[in-house]
């Protein structure tokens, strides 16, 4: 079983505040539990809330991303510097002057757009025209915290301080229930307390990543 955080969407202490358990011997269960939700969250929202360094590998925009001219990212663009299209064989590229686009960026959204004076992929052609993207995309990592050093602290193992704060509740809530040690005290019709696990995800959690679900692939 796992004890290293691999690209999660929350913490071990929102988990173990969530479930109100903070047994040593449990922390594995925790871990195992928040990597799980996290994937889960990827394959539920058909995207991720990742960093993703397209500077030197450029990202290849999918077809169903694209409407008359405008291309919808799933994810936020940090930065964009570069427009290509292809011909249909993808051979050869040529890049969009700057001035025949713009980057529609907003504060906390879940995507970006980019608009252009001309369609992407008019009408009449044998293929879609092929676009690829170089910037930067999704979520930034973590900076180095304060007594930290680059030597013993690894990005990938804490959230983007720029995730949503939904996608960190979900994920905390998911990970809490998934991990079986989720319980909490109830009270029962005849006025007895007793301690009950929770084996469901909420309705407003699953709520919660339905905002951010992609309806196209």
């Amino acid at each position: 079983m796992s004890n290293v955080l691999e690209f999660p969407y929350c913490e071990l202490p929102d988990v173990q505040a969530e479930a109100q358990n903070t047994s040593i011997e449990d922390i594995p269960d925790f871990t195992l539990a928040i990597n799980n939700a996290s994937r889960y969250i990827d394959s539920y929202c058909r995207r991720d809330f990742l960093y993703h360094d397209n500077r030197s590998i450029p990202l290849l925009v999918a077809p169903s991303w694209c409407a008359e001219n405008v291309i919808f990212i799933p994810r936020p663009t940090i930065e964009l510097t570069k427009i290509e299209l292809s011909d249909d064989n993808g051979i050869t590229w040529t890049q969009v002057d700057p001035v025949h686009w713009t980057l529609v960026k907003v504060d906390g959204a879940a995507s970006s757009r980019i608009a252009a004076t001309f369609d992407w992929q008019p009408l009449g052609r044998a293929l879609p025209r092929q676009i690829r993207l170089t910037g930067q995309f999704g979520y930034a990592k973590a900076g180095i915290p304060v007594g930290r050093t680059a030597e013993n602290f690894n990005p990938d193992s804490v959230p983007s301080p720029d995730l949503p704060a939904e996608i960190r509740t979900a994920c905390t809530v998911i990970a809490a229930v998934r991990s079986g040690k989720y319980r909490k005290d109830v009270i029962s019709p005849d006025g007895q307390s007793r301690t009950i696990t929770i084996r469901s995800i909420p309705d407003d959690v699953v709520k919660m990543l339905d905002g951010y679900r992609v309806s196209f692939l």
